[in-house]
């Protein structure tokens, strides 16, 4: 697919896919090897499930400052640091002393991959054309489940031969200088051309994106469809391993086919998004997707359970391509703003999704999990449905 754009086209976008890519072991990591960190300092799943709440409570604050800096400094600097800040996170999880330095250090992941992703789907909508991004913004994110695929029997591996912090050094870290060096060399620098420095115009953004009550709502929509999935990943290998006694071994085997499912949804939702439109594509894919997350949490039955996992993970690529695809478009004299926005709601439902999902499991289980997130996922269905514009109408 990549074949047909030109060759520059061709080297920015294998650039998104391998900074997406990036974005995710640390992630992978803390869904993996949840039980492992916790041993190792002493604290349960739903505490140790709060690293990638912290995480992303950071990651909300520097979204919201990534929305003003945003008119000031270059979408591929901004990246090009974001990457940088994945290395040093790398490095310094692997030697945490305790759980409080690993809680700082992994916050160095969440301000990292909050300046990575938005502006790659800024630089998406400033170098490509319209009938275009929906197909880009699909295989850029692919690489964020493509990362699942590769990655999860190799954390498996590594940890199972020298302890989690390992698998910070051998699989992280590298995989996050890749992504330094393919953004640096794939991105051009006549993508720096900027910038706003008056005060007064760097604000406009934001005053632009939430005076737009359709772009308004399509981030509160974001947020919603963030919890219920975000939450669903964070503590579904755990389901598994507590509830069927599932081996490291063959959850990280689980991992890659739920990451597969995804990958599908992405590779193919450009497709979806031209029969239905951006937002009855995004609205059939969330409510379907928190349906089916509700479901494989109360199955008693494994392979059922495992069944249900992996469509919805299909679903769920559908989603995440075409809530980006909507909220691409939303704003487009102010798309860098709006992209750090979205990031900021799309990390607030991070927040909401891994810390509310902890809280369920210390007070009521799984079914409660499933309970609450399906709710959540069903609301943004609504959201959208109702409030949000349809960006070719």
């Amino acid at each position: 697919m990549i074949e047909e754009a030109p060759r520059p086209k061709k080297l920015m976008t294998l650039s998104f896919i391998v900074s997406s890519f990036a974005t995710q072991p640390a992630g992978l990591i803390t869904s993996l090897l949840l039980i492992e960190i916790g041993l190792t300092f002493s604290v349960p799943v739903g505490v140790s499930g709060q690293l990638r709440t912290v995480s992303s409570i950071v990651g909300v604050l520097v979204a919201l400052l990534l929305g003003v800096i945003s008119l000031r400094y270059s979408s591929r600097s901004l990246l090009l640091t974001g990457s940088v800040l994945l290395v040093i996170s790398a490095v310094g999880c692997a030697f945490a002393w305790d759980f409080t330095s690993m809680l700082v250090i992994f916050s160095l992941t969440g301000v990292g991959v909050t300046m990575i992703a938005p502006m790659i789907n800024t630089l998406i909508g400033e170098n490509f054309p319209k009938d275009k991004r929906s197909r880009i913004l699909g295989l850029s994110a692919a690489g964020t489940s493509i990362a699942f695929l590769v990655c999860s029997p190799l954390v498996s591996y590594i940890s199972g031969v020298g302890g989690w912090r390992l698998v910070f050094l051998l699989l992280m870290l590298p995989v996050s200088i890749v992504g330094l060096a393919m953004a640096f060399i794939g991105i051009p620098k006549s993508s720096q051309a900027k910038k706003s420095t008056q005060v007064g115009e760097l604000l406009s953004g934001f005053r632009s994106v939430l005076s737009d009550s359709s772009a308004v709502f399509c981030l509160i929509g974001t947020m919603l469809t963030w919890t219920s999935f975000l939450g669903s990943i964070t503590y579904s290998i755990s389901f598994f391993r507590e509830q069927f006694s599932l081996a490291l071994g063959w959850a990280s085997i689980l991992l890659s086919a739920m990451a597969l499912s995804k990958t599908v949804g992405h590779l193919t939702i450009s497709s979806l998004i031209g029969k239905l439109g951006r937002k009855n594509a995004a609205v059939a894919s969330i409510v379907s997707m928190a349906i089916l997350t509700f479901c494989y949490l109360f199955s008693s039955i494994f392979w059922l359970s495992v069944a249900i996992v992996c469509v919805s993970c299909t679903l769920a690529g559908y989603m995440h391509s075409s809530v980006d695809s909507l909220n691409l478009e939303q704003v487009p004299e102010y798309r860098s703003s709006m992209q750090s926005l979205s990031y900021a709601f799309y990390t607030l439902g991070g927040v909401m999704g891994a810390g509310l999902g902890g809280f369920a499991l210390v007070f009521g289980g799984y079914h409660i999990l499933g309970v609450l997130l399906g709710i959540f996922g069903v609301a943004s269905g609504i959201v959208f449905y109702v409030f949000a514009r349809e960006p070719t109408n």
